[in-house]
């Protein structure tokens, strides 16, 4: 399988508070080439999903 570059991989925030199951499910999304970002609780999720500009079609979103 061809990896693709980060750059144009869709992104996914997963968040599991179970590490087995994040991890099954990170491991299965990058197979179909997401890139994927794991937090374990919803605060660090919310301050991640923040800390990251959001880029869609040319506009960035904060």
């Amino acid at each position: 399988m061809q990896k693709t570059d980060d750059k144009t991989r869709q992104k996914i925030l997963l968040v599991e508070d179970d590490v087995e199951i994040s991890d099954m499910l990170k491991n299965f999304l990058e197979t179909e080439q997401f890139a994927v970002v794991t937090t374990y609780d919803g605060k660090c999720a919310f301050e991640q999903f923040f800390a990251e500009q959001c880029y869609h079609k040319g506009r960035v979103y904060h």
